[in-house]
């Protein structure tokens, strides 16, 4: 692998993740009344995400099975960020929380399929009391693990009633 290939994903990675920590912290405390506190909380992961988002530009064609599922998971985390911040801003309302909150899973399916590859990638996706699990390290780090990763049922894009686990 290419050096400015591994100095870009050593940039783009913490950030992006911490970007999906954040948000997914922000699912978790969403109150209303207290959605600006919430924010605070959460602090601003997205502002160093944006910082290193133009370091995914230029990849040669031979890294693009990287490069596509960072650039996709970086841009449904700054697009979530940027309707949470609108909203934060008094530009919407709690249906646009929600509908910024939905950028969060979408980032997640695009990274998803780097579990293999890149082991931040894989902690990020196992219950932070688990991470120190050897055991579970283990047998995660097997190939040929079936019946793993985003499983949709009937929840084609614009459909009604599916789901995805």
């Amino acid at each position: 692998m290419s050096e400015a290939v591994v100095d870009d994903i050593v940039a783009v990675l913490p950030p992006l993740l911490q970007s999906l920590e954040a948000l997914g912290f922000i699912a978790r405390h969403l109150n209303p009344p207290q959605f600006d506190a919430v924010m605070e909380a959460a602090g601003t992961p997205d502002q160093a995400l944006q910082a290193v988002r133009p370091r995914l530009v230029d990849w040669p064609d031979k890294f693009a099975h990287l490069r596509a599922p960072l650039v996709t998971a970086s841009d449904a985390a700054l697009a979530a960020f940027e309707g949470l911040r609108a909203v934060q801003h008094g530009n919407g309302d709690l249906v646009a929380v929600f509908r910024a909150l939905r950028y969060a899973p979408r980032a997640q399916e695009a990274l998803y399929p780097l579990t293999a590859k890149l082991p931040p990638v894989s902690n990020f996706f196992i219950d932070p009391p688990l991470r120190e699990d050897a055991d579970l390290l283990a047998r995660l780090a097997e190939p040929g693990q079936e019946n793993t990763g985003i499983m949709h049922h009937d929840n084609e894009p614009g459909s009604r009633g599916g789901f995805s686990l």
